[in-house]
């Protein structure tokens, strides 16, 4: 007569996934199913993820394509060292920033300055945040407020086209009266015809004339007639009688002067190159007033924060031109309106004393513009590397790269643009850097192939392939830096991991297709199921916080937006399943929660951003949901035996809400099943609270193998599992056992 007898246990351990160590078959699954919504935290507990936060706000409606780009910048305050965290959306031609105090994201004012294009990107650079939108050029923020309201600027100017004009006064004219006697080889002149020369002190150093050879006065005596020494010996013939002249200002040009001017930005330090230079025809301006004539205005550049015109003045009998000190009156204001203003330098202040020591910036000050100088840049992707600025143009094949200080005297690097620093780099996708402190590199996605800029020195780069570049490289959003390392959504549909190996970051030329891993095999059918049209637009990113070791992967299934995303907890190498997507990632200090980190997403079903993998918040699609999970299939008594399965044992946090469960009686769930019973028993143990789910009947047969699913309760408590296990008996002959 059968009978049950042999009762046994399987248990199953959450921080390594589901798993039994009955004998298996070979139809049955080599690994346990991936489980939506459930995660392995470090403690071990197989817990319900941390859900989706209150949304933060709609975009406008109207079918606005939602936000594509979201960005934290952190400025640190020059002068007292505080931290204010600013958050960014971006989408269409809008930046947006969060408004943490009223709740709201409120669009950046952007003066006169039309954005007109859409995919934006966003970096921090030198306590400044650089956006770009793959069309107008290149934009700074820094927490500043412009004259007219704005709170982006362009970056770097242009270089004023128009030269200044000039006038002379008539004043200290040259003091010619009377002749004067000189001797050759000696070094006194004697004075007569009424001249009426001046003490010593007022003409000592200055310039004496006479027969056309420039002299210079060592000491004068007053006289009658009045005498004077000079210091080089009188080289012509001896003669009396003579013409000469004396010019007794502050300035005697041999070589006139030459002018010109920029626009300033007091705040940034920052000055456009010179304009042409307007050259002083006269030589010899003793003690005569010049004033520099018609400087325009620049109302576009003073709204960008260019406040100021500096003058530039070469100094005497020199050819390079040196800015004048502001407390000489070297900078003067700029406007917002049309017009022109003047500069003046007067005979009791012009001197070389008035300047300053930097050489006015020729040619290396220029703004980014385009190969041929009639556009801004086209920046598809922008990253910082090496102390420098790099965005990648397709539509000029080119990557550009800003200057640093020993390439310019008078600005700022990330302003200045030469034209000589660029690379030929055909159909740039994206920038990544990667690595860790001095190891890092620039790495460069083509439409066919991934680059590593090599820098031979400070101001001279090149590039060089990447063993990465099979199946068709990567994709801008499709790649991301991960302790240094290289994670690369490829072309075909590949999640690879570029290197296993922290030396290899010193010779990233080297790299071997050996030493990179395909981290998304475990959902690799899922992946090849994306769109070849929706690749580009996967988004990855990276979130470490506490018990936190994730990175994101939101793809499309389908097209449109993305709709799925999953999760790879780096704590377990075990990977999840979300049923939302996200078009933007960002990781940011929430002011409105006291500066805490929080992983923020916006969902593309209804363009909202939300926080992410928050405490005790459950939702999915604005409700509850229920994760479940399954085993595999368990063979608990060997080859063609039967047996009884008893009950489910959980050991949970809270054992209040509805747990329930599923048993397959058969190869598959498509077998017979039956569902359990809310909890009969509730105790607390050394493992949590205890519960015990038992079938409708006191036991229900099973064949050879059975699976079974826990369905977790629909609330958003924060629940947990931390042990769960099956009770089940042996069905046996007792003629045969006796």
């Amino acid at each position: 007569m059968p009978t049950a007898s042999n009762a046994a246990s399987a248990d199953f351990e959450g921080n390594r996934g589901l798993f039994t160590n009955q004998q298996a078959h070979t139809s049955d699954p080599s690994a346990f199913l991936i489980y939506t919504d459930i995660i392995n935290t470090q403690d071990g507990r197989r817990r319900k993820r941390p859900g989706i936060g209150t949304p933060i706000q709609n975009v406008a409606a109207g079918g606005v394509v939602g936000p594509g780009q979201m960005h934290e910048y952190t400025r640190v305050s020059p002068t007292t060292g505080a931290i204010t965290y600013y958050q960014f959306r971006a989408w269409g031609s809008v930046i947006e920033r969060w408004n943490s105090g009223a709740g709201t994201w409120d669009t950046c004012a952007l003066g006169a300055v039309a954005f007109t294009g859409t995919a934006w990107q966003f970096v921090n650079f030198r306590n400044r945040c650089y956006a770009i939108n793959g069309v107008d050029g290149i934009f700074y923020f820094d927490g500043t407020t412009g004259p007219d309201g704005r709170e982006w600027y362009v970056v770097g100017i242009a270089t004023p086209s128009i030269s200044a004009g000039y006038s002379l006064s008539a004043v200290d004219a040259p003091y010619i009266t009377g002749t004067v006697s000189v001797t050759k080889g000696g070094t006194t002149v004697t004075g007569s015809g009424a001249t009426t020369w001046v003490t010593s002190g007022a003409w000592v150093g200055k310039t004496m004339t006479i027969g056309g050879v420039a002299y210079t006065i060592a000491v004068v005596t007053v006289a009658s007639p009045g005498v004077l020494t000079i210091v080089e010996p009188y080289r012509g013939d001896t003669l009396a009688g003579v013409l000469y002249t004396i010019f007794p200002g502050l300035m005697d040009w041999s070589e006139p002067p030459r002018y010109a001017y920029s626009y300033y930005n007091t705040a940034t330090g920052h000055s456009s190159n010179v304009s042409p230079a307007v050259q002083i025809t006269e030589k010899d301006v003793i003690g005569r007033t010049v004033r520099i004539t018609g400087i325009p205005y620049s109302p576009v550049d003073f709204n960008n924060g260019y406040d100021k015109i500096q003058i530039w003045r070469s100094a005497k009998d020199g050819t390079a031109m040196v800015d004048i000190l502001p407390s000489q009156g070297g900078q003067i204001n700029n406007s917002a309106g049309a017009g022109t203003t003047a500069f003046t330098e007067t005979a009791n202040t012009f001197s070389d004393i008035d300047l300053g020591q930097e050489s006015a910036p020729i040619v290396s000050n220029r703004k980014p513009l385009n190969g041929t100088d009639s556009a801004p840049i086209a920046a598809s992707s922008i990253a910082e590397w090496g102390g420098r600025l790099w965005v990648t143009a397709p539509r000029e094949a080119k990557l550009y790269y800003c200057a640093i200080g020993p390439e310019i005297g008078f600005g700022r690097g990330d302003e200045c643009w030469p034209a000589e620093n660029t690379l030929d780099v055909t159909d740039a996708r994206a920038l990544l850097r990667v690595g860790q402190d001095k190891q890092d590199n620039l790495l460069v996605q083509t439409g066919t192939k991934d680059r590593v800029v090599i820098g031979n020195n400070i101001i001279d780069f090149d590039t060089a392939g990447l063993g990465t570049d099979e199946q068709g490289g990567g994709f801008r959003g499709g790649a991301i830096a991960v302790a240094g390392t290289f994670l690369q959504l490829y072309g075909d549909n590949r999640l690879m991991d570029n290197t296993n190996d922290a030396s290899l970051l010193e010779t990233p030329v080297q790299r071997r297709a050996a030493d990179r891993a395909n981290i998304g095999r475990e959902i690799q059918p899922d992946l090849s199921a994306i769109p070849a049209a929706q690749l580009p637009q996967s988004t990855l990113v990276r979130f470490v916080l506490k018990e936190f070791n994730l990175l994101l992967v939101s793809v499309a299934v389908a097209a449109g937006d993305n709709t799925i995303t999953y999760v790879f907890d780096y704590n377990h190498s075990t990977w999840y399943r979300w049923s939302i997507g996200f078009s933007a990632f960002a990781v940011v200090h929430n002011p409105a929660a006291g500066n805490a980190l929080e992983l923020w997403g916006v969902r593309a079903s209804d363009k909202k951003v939300y926080r992410l993998l928050q405490p005790n918040v459950f939702t999915d699609n604005g409700a509850n949901f229920t994760p479940a999970q399954r085993s595999s299939i368990i063979r608990p008594f060997g080859y063609g035996k039967q047996g009884f399965f008893k009950f489910l044992k959980l050991y949970v946090n809270d054992p209040a809400n509805a747990w329930q469960a599923k048993v397959y009686c058969d190869e598959d769930t498509t077998g017979q099943q039956f569902p359990v019973d809310i909890p009969n028993f509730r105790w607390e143990s050394a493992a949590g609270k205890e519960l015990i789910l038992p079938a409708i009947h006191t036991a229900k047969k099973i064949g050879e193998v059975f699976q079974f699913d826990v369905i977790w309760p629909t609330t958003a408590t924060d629940l947990w599992i931390e042990k769960m296990g099956t009770t089940f008996s042996l069905e046996q002959d007792v003629e045969e056992r006796q």
